[in-house]
């Protein structure tokens, strides 16, 4: 597993870093990316949607959830 988010992160970054108009993945993954400096949300993001976020809380991601909501500054939360 190590390996494979290792693989991840070494072949997203350079699609990352040219700061895509969509991003998708889980709250941790992208967490991870912008611990990584791939991302930086705070600078580029305008909206972030949370699909099936109750599922997330119910599986215990609510402060993954938190932590990438408090990385952004942006104008609108779906």
């Amino acid at each position: 597993m190590g390996f494979s988010l290792f693989y991840c992160y070494m072949t997203c970054r350079p699609i990352l870093l040219e700061c895509p108009d969509i991003i998708v993945g889980t709250p941790s993954r992208i967490l991870g990316h912008i611990g990584a400096g791939n991302i930086d949300l705070k600078a580029t993001v305008e909206i972030v949607v949370i699909d099936e976020a109750d599922l997330s809380f119910s599986f215990g991601y609510e402060q993954d959830m938190r932590s990438l909501l408090t990385s952004v500054s942006c104008v609108s939360y779906c």
